[in-house]
């Protein structure tokens, strides 16, 4: 991409369909010690806290209008934005897809509304064997300070606010960190001019992700 960026583009014209990813360089082991699940947060609410110019509720209209699914989420050691739509609405699905990946609103009674479903779920996560095993075996495999087995608390979820997430979009959430990946019914060098003009006037941060943490415990055998 002019900006130094990289897609990779696949063409196929047996359908009249496109799908559109972005992997992006961040992951919830950028998480700060205090604020554990922010990660995760920010990536669930890209998408369902609606964008700049339209309201949760209008953006899921519009998504919903038009057949796309658009999706966001942020793992341990990536994020990815998600989009596929039917070729003819590709210009209106990207402006919304853009419009979510770089403005994304973090609408406040979404951000709540996942809070709490989040501290539900933690009140339930001993309800099940299966969970526990899980946990445990992480813990055993890569020690009680890695990353992957500290898990968020009440405290930790309750402090996180909006500015927290937009800090954090911010931060992680620009072309310097994106790789593309496009399929389906396109045209390579159109598609390609159309994430130029996209990302024109988006700049490039300069800030290197840190590398993810490799474990150090050994587990005992």
């Amino acid at each position: 991409l002019a900006n130094g960026g990289t897609a990779f583009v696949v063409e196929d014209h047996a359908l009249p369909l496109v799908s559109v990813s972005v992997l992006v360089r961040t992951g919830s082991y950028l998480d700060p010690p205090d604020k554990l699940g922010l990660a995760a947060l920010t990536g669930s609410q890209m998408r369902a806290g609606g964008s700049a110019s339209l309201s949760a509720a209008d953006f899921d209209e519009e998504a919903a209008f038009l057949a796309a699914q658009i999706g966001s989420s942020i793992g341990s050691t990536m994020g990815q934005v998600n989009l596929n739509c039917l070729t003819k609405d590709l210009e209106v699905a990207m402006d919304l897809f853009f419009d979510m990946l770089r403005y994304p609103r973090f609408e406040q009674p979404r951000l709540s509304l996942a809070k709490s479903q989040l501290l539900q779920s933690m009140e339930r996560r001993n309800d099940s064997t299966r969970s526990i095993e899980g946990r445990e075996w992480g813990r055993l495999m890569r020690g009680d300070e890695h990353f992957s087995t500290q898990p968020s608390t009440q405290l930790s979820l309750e402090s996180i606010t909006r500015d927290d997430l937009e800090a954090f979009h911010r931060r992680y959430f620009h072309p310097g960190n994106f790789i593309f990946a496009i399929s389906g019914d396109v045209d390579s060098n159109k598609i390609v001019e159309t994430l130029n003009t996209y990302l024109a006037d988006w700049p490039v941060l300069s800030e290197i992700v840190p590398e993810v943490p490799s474990p150090v415990h050994e587990p005992l055998g």
